[in-house]
């Protein structure tokens, strides 16, 4: 069972966030594609990602710095960060944040979106089932 989400790539390079967009497509989820960490918040508050996949180096800001802001309205949103090895220092919350480093593979990549993907859905159905329960105490 493959689990679909609204995934937000944010990455300046236009070859990686095009073959990310790719990968991510056939795998059945929707992707929103920036290159900028203000167009990024733009799509954020719009249209909200279930997960946000960012490198650490962007045009305009820190990628650390776009996730922060990110977190501020979205404290739970998930994200992969890409980093080159050098790049250790990551003051983030440990929670839901996986950090692919570079070069990483599709596979790897693949693999850290579906197990967010998956912790999304099981989320979601347990909401649902608890409003079910709700709505049947209700009566």
């Amino acid at each position: 069972m493959r689990n679909h989400c609204h995934v937000l790539i944010v990455d300046g390079d236009v070859v990686v966030s095009g073959l990310l967009r790719l990968l991510l497509m056939d795998q059945g989820h929707r992707v929103t594609v920036t290159q900028d960490g203000r167009s990024a918040w733009n799509v954020i508050a719009d249209d909200p990602p279930d997960i946000l996949v960012a490198d650490t180096r962007l045009r305009d800001m820190d990628g650390i710095e776009m996730v922060q802001h990110a977190r501020r309205h979205l404290p739970r949103l998930p994200v992969i960060l890409t980093t080159f090895l050098g790049e250790s220092r990551l003051p983030l919350e440990e929670r839901r944040l996986a950090v692919l480093l570079k070069p990483y593979t599709a596979t790897a990549f693949l693999q850290g979106v579906a197990v967010y993907a998956s912790d999304i859905q099981a989320e979601s159905r347990f909401k649902s089932r608890r409003a079910k329960i709700r709505s049947l105490i209700a009566v």
